[in-house]
């Protein structure tokens, strides 16, 4: 008899679905990643993470690809749900992670749900229900010029207000520290509040939220908070990888972030023959002049590929063809980089930014991925079904070095 998960999480983003796989796998459970539609009953493992591509598409959309996806973990037998979003809360008051999260709270009738997407090893905390990055509020941070999700606010349940349909309120962190967390949410239960926003600066504290965790059929928030919950659960057994993590690599760079972009500065630095950056003046001959620089590339060298040189080129892209017309040129043309990226023998290809690492995941045919060896906090590398090793990194995770140092192995 296959054992059953006894957790599954709905990731937004690919990015995102590595994010939480690697942490739960590093605490000792058998995580594996799901891409695509396929009967995950016959799946043996701990948790199993199902990458969606939700967090900025229509919302309508996003509920309909959600819901499926909560009823195929309900059919593989998971005893709770997670709903796993970015550490900077990737959504406008527009949405998407009010209406999901309504949705799912529908399905699944939790009266309570939590939401905390929290990250204390890469900045993220909440203060009185303020989500600060690396000690700024959200809101005078660089993702209040995010291209696609700009957040120009920090407080979390004003969020959620304006895109749910539930009312939300704040668990201070006194409160969690003094145990009186459940106490606290259960008389705000009964006077209607159904969402609860908890502080958490430390890695004990989202230990005490998880701890509360338990009882509910659904919870929310970033990986920090799900990696917390999984250890309060014995595994059924290890299923770390012996992968070597050597190999020729190319790195795919679909994000305009701060953090990428000092990644990007410091590869041009070291291997400045070996960066190309997409050109837009002539959208037809961008990709067929990237194949010709591919091909001229040394095989036995690390090579990388941005879609951008700046948040300028994304505006100007976005003015020429419009939002979704501009994002899908450029998911298209990572794809085909990466096809032909694979055909050459790359082994290990890396993709940053979330709407790039989801195109380039489906464009590959890829739908299962296994944590094979962690890199950074929230980023790894995976092995893929179809044999090659990816690293899908969020466009604000890594030190300056990532690109280099993972070069250099």
């Amino acid at each position: 008899m296959v054992p059953k998960p006894w957790l599954g999480i709905i990731a937004d983003d690919f990015t995102g679905a590595v994010d939480v796989a690697t942490g739960i796998t590093q605490v000792g459970h058998h995580v594996v990643i799901a891409t695509a539609q396929q009967d995950l009953a016959q799946i043996q493992a701990d948790v199993i993470v199902l990458a969606l591509k939700t967090r900025s598409i229509d919302s309508d959309q996003a509920v309909n690809v959600s819901l499926n996806a909560a009823q195929q973990l309900i059919e593989a037998g998971v005893d709770q749900i997670y709903f796993k979003y970015c550490s900077t809360f990737d959504s406008t008051s527009q949405g998407n992670i009010g209406p999901v999260s309504d949705a799912l709270a529908d399905l699944l009738d939790a009266n309570i749900v939590i939401f905390n997407p929290a990250f204390p090893a890469n900045g993220r905390v909440v203060r009185d229900g303020n989500l600060y990055v690396n000690d700024v509020l959200l809101e005078d941070s660089p993702m209040r010029n995010h291209p696609l999700n700009p957040m120009t606010k920090s407080h979390l349940p004003t969020l959620l207000d304006q895109q749910s349909k539930y009312k939300s309120a704040t668990v201070p962190l006194t409160e969690i520290r003094s145990g009186l967390m459940s106490t606290l949410m259960k008389s705000a239960n009964t006077s209607g509040t159904r969402y609860f926003v908890t502080d958490s600066e430390t890695e004990n504290d989202l230990s005490l939220v998880a701890s509360e965790c338990t009882i509910h059929p659904l919870v929310t928030g970033g990986s920090a908070l799900a990696v917390a919950l999984a250890a309060h659960r014995k595994p059924l057994e290890s299923h770390l990888s012996s992968w070597s993590g050597t190999g020729r690599i190319a790195i795919i760079v679909g994000s305009t972030s701060a953090v990428t972009q000092r990644q990007v500065d410091h590869f041009r630095s070291v291997n400045p023959d070996n960066i190309y950056c997409l050109t837009w003046d002539e959208p037809n001959t961008t990709v067929s002049d990237a194949l010709a620089f591919l091909a001229g590339c040394d095989p036995h060298q690390p090579v990388l590929v941005t879609s951008y040189r700046s948040i300028e080129d994304v505006l100007e892209l976005q003015a020429r063809f419009g939002t979704q017309e501009a994002a899908h040129m450029v998911e298209e043309a990572n794809v085909t980089l990466a096809k032909e990226l694979v055909r050459q023998g790359i082994t290990r290809l890396m993709v940053a930014g979330g709407e790039s690492s989801g195109a380039v995941v489906t464009g590959l045919g890829v739908t299962r991925l296994k944590i094979a060896q962690q890199i950074s906090p929230g980023l790894a590398w995976a092995i893929t079904d179809t044999g090659i090793a990816l690293a899908l990194k969020s466009g604000n995770f890594g030190s300056d070095d990532l690109f280099t140092s993972q070069s250099e192995m």
